[in-house]
C-alpha cells in the first residue's frame, strides 16, 4: 500500500517515516532514495522517496511530466512510501516558473494522496493520520 506524509520542511518527516519503517517492518531494512538525485531516465526500486518536492522540479526543470514518471514509478513501487514537503503555502511567487512549480507538487500531491491507501501530516515530529 502506497503512503505519502506531507508538511513543512524541517518538520522531523524522514525521522519520523524511518521510525514508522523500522517499527512496522522490524527484520528489514528499506532503500530510501531522495529527489534531488534520484534517476529521471528511469524510476528505479525503492521503499522510500524522500524529497518528492525536489523530484518534481528536477522533471520540470527537464521539461518532463511530473505526473508521468509518477505514475511510473508507482507501478514499479506499489508499497513506496514518500514523502514530501507542503510548497503551497505563505505567498505565490512572482516568478511564473516558481508558481508552476508550487501547483504542479500540489496537483500531484492530491493525485497521489487520493491513491494512497494512507496520508499523514508531520507536524512537529508528531504524525496526523488524514487517510
Amino acid at each position: 500500500m502506497m503512503r505519502l506524509y506531507i508538511g513543512g520542511c524541517f518538520q522531523g518527516k524522514s525521522d519520523y517515516v524511518q521510525e514508522l519503517w523500522n517499527r512496522e517492518h522490524p527484520q528489514k531494512s528499506v532503500r530510501v532514495s531522495d529527489g534531488a538525485d534520484i534517476s529521471l531516465d528511469q524510476p528505479v526500486q525503492i521503499g522510500i522517496l524522500n524529497h518528492y518536492h525536489l523530484l518534481v522540479r528536477r522533471l520540470l526543470e527537464q521539461k518532463q511530466d511530473a505526473w508521468a514518471y509518477t505514475r511510473r514509478l508507482l507501478e514499479q513501487n506499489p508499497d513506496i512510501w514518500i514523502i514530501c514537503d507542503e510548497v503551497g503555502m505563505g505567498i505565490v511567487p512572482e516568478d511564473a516558473r516558481e508558481r508552476r512549480y508550487r501547483e504542479t507538487v500540489g496537483r500531484c500531491c492530491c493525485a497521489l494522496a487520493k491513491e494512497a491507501g494512507q496520508v499523514e501530516r508531520i507536524l512537529c515530529g508528531r504524525g496526523l493520520r488524514i487517510k
